[in-house]
């Protein structure tokens, strides 16, 4: 996939601001010499001397080049994609060579990541944002009559597994201590044969879950359609909040729902990813605020703003630390959350459990 030279008047640049880069850093690839269109490392960009392209001038191509470079200078690389599971080194350097779906999420993975690099190095000493974590929500009462609450919770693979066990540590006995009726669905009970039921149950007002997905279907189980646009009926989700844990499926299926009376959705319009356990636990506390929001009786709108708050705070952090390429990843699966407060199409921002 490499480019062709760049030909034609070469424009001169002005000195380019001194960023306080770590010193391995330095000689990592971090754009294209304007003449060759070979890979330059981070030395060479910070050279005004030395013709390199803009990174926003970067054609796909380019960054793809970029990203290859990037994938092979790392002694480990192992990541979770969400329905693809654990990606080595050699799947993903075979996935960007493509330039397949999961190739062309990568590079924009690592194209977020060095623009960001910029971004925060461009900041006046002492202006990086402090991180700051939403105020601890009250103790749970309560709610009369009780609120039924369905967790549909597949664990088919590592990543769905890492999820399960993190909801029934912190989620479910919170829900429990405080009088919700809690309903578990997981491993093998977690299909469509048993939900179908459970979701026309009176009292339900809630329903949770983590599964794979696609744009238009969640799965259970062993990729057991539980809901697919078309395939549910309507009486499932009316009048109810829904929150899945799974890639893609805000898109289709979670607009679907509220067309059905699904009073508010919240979900993830595209593929997710985290590199390790410390990753995996700050992504699923954030998302597992958005449950424990809904359960202290806060509205649709006000759950997004302290699932995001709570995003923003972890990406701070992990900026602040220096790992830019963990919080480049966050900020990602952020910006494919999808709530009551990106559009009325997943609901309305005033929606509340009991209410």
């Amino acid at each position: 996939m490499r480019p062709r030279a760049r030909r034609g008047r070469i424009r001169h640049r002005a000195s380019r601001p001194k960023l306080p880069i770590r010193a391995w850093q330095r000689d990592w690839p971090f754009s294209i010499q304007r003449r060759t269109g070979d890979v330059v490392p981070l030395e060479d960009y910070l050279d005004p001397t030395i013709p390199t392209l803009e990174l926003l001038d970067l054609a796909p191509s380019e960054w793809a080049l970029l990203t290859l470079e990037r994938l092979r200078r790392q002694r480990t690389y192992d990541v979770y994609h969400a329905g693809v599971g654990r990606l080595s080194r050699a799947r993903a350097l075979a996935e960007v060579e493509r330039y397949t779906p999961l190739g062309r999420k990568l590079v924009e993975l690592e194209r977020r990541h060095l623009l960001r690099i910029l971004e925060r190095h461009r900041l006046p000493p002492g202006r990086a944002p402090s991180p700051r974590k939403p105020a601890r929500l009250p103790r749970l009462v309560s709610l009369a009559p009780a609120v039924e609450v369905l967790s549909i919770d597949s664990a088919s693979d590592e990543g769905l597994a890492k999820a399960r066990d993190y909801r029934q540590a912190h989620l479910f006995p919170a829900l429990q201590q405080s009088g919700y009726d809690l309903v578990v669905r997981d491993d093998d009970s977690a299909l469509r044969k048993y939900v179908k039921d459970d979701a026309i149950a009176p009292g339900l007002r809630f329903i949770t879950g983590v599964g794979h997905g696609l744009y238009d279907t969640f799965y259970g189980e062993n990729l057991d359609v539980v809901f697919s646009t078309g395939a549910y009926k309507p009486a499932e989700v009316k009048g109810k909040i829904v929150h899945l844990f799974s890639c893609r499926t805000a898109r289709d299926l979670g607009r679907d729902m509220v067309q059905n009376g699904c009073t508010a959705y919240f979900g993830y319009d595209e593929t997710f990813q985290f590199l390790d356990d410390e990753d995996a636990l700050r992504f699923l506390e954030c998302d597992t605020e958005i449950d424990l929001s809904l359960a202290h009786g806060l509205t649709a709108g006000e759950t997004a703003a302290r699932c995001r708050a709570l995003f923003e705070y972890h990406i701070a952090e992990l900026d602040q630390l220096g790992h830019e390429y963990q919080a480049s990843m966050l900020r990602d699966n952020l910006s494919c959350l999808r709530s009551p407060a990106s559009g009325p199409q997943w609901g309305a921002i005033d929606a509340r459990l009991g209410g």
